[in-house]
This record gives structure tokens, C-alpha cells and sequence, in this order.
């Protein structure tokens, strides 16, 4: 029996799921960007008079539950996307990558621990788009660098920590406003953290598509080559 990391499994269910779901992510972080203009705009309308303390408690309940459900699609998201992180990291020795950077295991860790989730989850996002070049022949599996990692995939990297880190501090900044002045401050972090999550969901949907078809390619590449060389 082969070990679990030898088996190659079709990432195509995987992407479909983690692709449907950043798009509804993206969808909620569009919603938030939304809600937060308009809860800045009422805030600096109530701080001069312009609004009632009503107007702006109900700006306030909106915007209170599509912080809520964007919590909660985040949860669901990222459980997807990172099922198929592993699995994609997993398939590579199976694809003919020997020799892997972390332990396959690290691609579903990594993510939960402070400062290595910083780092790791990129360096894996590399071999696996490295790992599955297509036109790499099989028995070059050993050498590493592949080839150069597109720039998409570092950007994605570097929208995706930085909304993570300004919508969090918005969050926070909010949950303990006492003024609208704070309350102001607070939206135009969370609404700058949410803007740029939209762009690191739409680049995340690139790195599934594009690395799950790449994948798949070197996979049938494979598949050819491994009962020719068997015949040599």
C-alpha cells in the first residue's frame, strides 16, 4: 500500500469549493466596505447634528451583522481553502517532488502558528506552484527552483496579511469607540483592511485556478511518462 503522501487526488472538487467560497467572501468584503462608508459618513453627520442617535444606532446594527456574517463566511473559507492547500502540497511527491520543504502536514499548521503563519503558508504556496509545472520532467523532481514564482502569488500573499491585520484592528478600534471621532477612525482602517481583502480574494481565486490546472497537467504528464520509463 502506497502512503498517503504518494497518492495523487484530483483537485478539482477542492478548487470548486474553496473558488465558490471566495467569491462569497469577496461578496461580504465588498458588503463591509459598503456598511463602513456609510457608518463613517453618519458618524461625521451625527458628530456636527446632521443625523439622530437613531439613524445612526440602526447604521450601527447593519453594520454590526455583516461584520458578523463575514466572521462567520471567513471561518467556512478558510477551512475550504486550506483543505485544499493541503491536499495540493500532498499531491507533490505523488507529481514526482521529492525532498519537501515542510512536512505535508505544515500545510494545514502553518497557518495557526504565530510568525510561522507569516511565513510557511507562502513558502508552501511556492512549491506548490513550482511542483507543478507541467513541462518539468519527472526525474528532475529532486532539484529545487523550478522556476520563478509569479508575481500574483506575492501579492495575494502580502493583501491577504495585511487586510487581515488592518481589518482586525478596525474591529477592535470599533468594539472600543466612545466617540464618533474613535468611531470614524475605526471605519476608514476597517473599511482600507476590507478593500484590500477584496483584491486578496480575487487573487487567491487565481492561485487555486490556475495552480489546480497546473497541477492536474503534470499529473497527466506523469501518468504518461511513468509506464514509458517502465518499458526502458
Amino acid at each position: 500500500m502506497e502512503a498517503p503522501d504518494s497518492v495523487y487526488v484530483a483537485l478539482a472538487s477542492r478548487a470548486s469549493w474553496a473558488k465558490r467560497l471566495l467569491l462569497v467572501a469577496g461578496l461580504v468584503d465588498t458588503l463591509a466596505v459598503i456598511t463602513g462608508v456609510a457608518s463613517y459618513r453618519l458618524a461625521d453627520r451625527a458628530a456636527s447634528g446632521g443625523a439622530t442617535f437613531e439613524q445612526f444606532n440602526a447604521a450601527e446594527a447593519r453594520h454590526d451583522l455583516v461584520i458578523l456574517t463575514q466572521m462567520t463566511v471567513y471561518l467556512v473559507t478558510a477551512f475550504v481553502f486550506i483543505r485544499w492547500f493541503h491536499r495540493a502540497y500532498a499531491n507533490l511527491p505523488a507529481i514526482g517532488i521529492e525532498e519537501l520543504h515542510h512536512g505535508t502536514c505544515w500545510a494545514i499548521g502553518a497557518w495557526f502558528v504565530p510568525i510561522t503563519s507569516l511565513i510557511w503558508p507562502k513558502q508552501i504556496a511556492d512549491e506548490i506552484w513550482e511542483g507543478s509545472e507541467p513541462i518539468l520532467e519527472p526525474d528532475q523532481g529532486r532539484s529545487r527552483r523550478r522556476g520563478k514564482v509569479p508575481l500574483f502569488i506575492g501579492v495575494w500573499w502580502l493583501a491577504f496579511i495585511g487586510s487581515s491585520l488592518l481589518v482586525g484592528a478596525g474591529w477592535q478600534l470599533w468594539g472600543g469607540a466612545e466617540t464618533y471621532s474613535d468611531i470614524k477612525l475605526a471605519a476608514v482602517i476597517e473599511v482600507t483592511g476590507n478593500a484590500i481583502a477584496v483584491l486578496a480574494g480575487v487573487l487567491a481565486y487565481v492561485v487555486v485556478d490556475h495552480a489546480s490546472e497546473r497541477q492536474q497537467a503534470r499529473a497527466m504528464r506523469i501518468a504518461v511518462w511513468r509506464p514509458l520509463a517502465s518499458q526502458i
